[in-house]
Formats: structure tokens, sequence, C-alpha cells
């Protein structure tokens, strides 16, 4: 689908915007004010089970500070290292 526009921040999307009747949008920010992932665990659970399908991103180049966040490192299900930012 694309960018909305050229500007830094865009919205892309993944698909065509579905006909939706009295939506929802549940946010969840990672880093410092995430204590534990547990926003973003609680997110990816609510998605997991109502079948969710992301249907848009945000580029995050305007909005991140790449420079101060610092990646973690954890095994993934087959014990190999992955970095998380």
């Amino acid at each position: 689908m694309g960018r909305v526009n050229n500007e830094p921040g865009d919205i892309v999307w993944h698909r065509p915007l579905p006909a939706l009747d009295r939506p929802l949008l549940f946010a969840a920010f990672e880093g410092w004010n995430d204590a534990g992932d547990a926003a973003t665990t609680a997110i990816a659970r609510l998605a997991d089970q109502w079948g969710a399908e992301p249907i848009a991103s945000i580029e995050p180049d305007h909005f991140f500070n790449f420079a101060v966040t610092r990646p973690t490192v954890h095994l993934d299900e087959d014990k190999r290292r992955r970095v998380r930012w």
C-alpha cells in the first residue's frame, strides 16, 4: 500500500483499511515506562486472542531517539541470542 505521504513519521499501510464498526485503538509504548514489558505483553496477548492483524505502522525515526535507547539481548525459542531494541 505504501506511505500516506512523503514526510518522516509517515503511516505505512500494510493492507487496505477494512470496514470498521466502532473500532478501538490500544497502544503500548516500550521503554522505561513499560515496566517489565507489561504493556507490550498485554497488547500482544490481546492481539493473539482476538486474531488481530496489523493494517498500518508508523515509521519510528520521527518519534524514537535510537541514540539513547539501549538494546537488550534475549534467547529465542531455539536458544539463539537476539538483540531487541
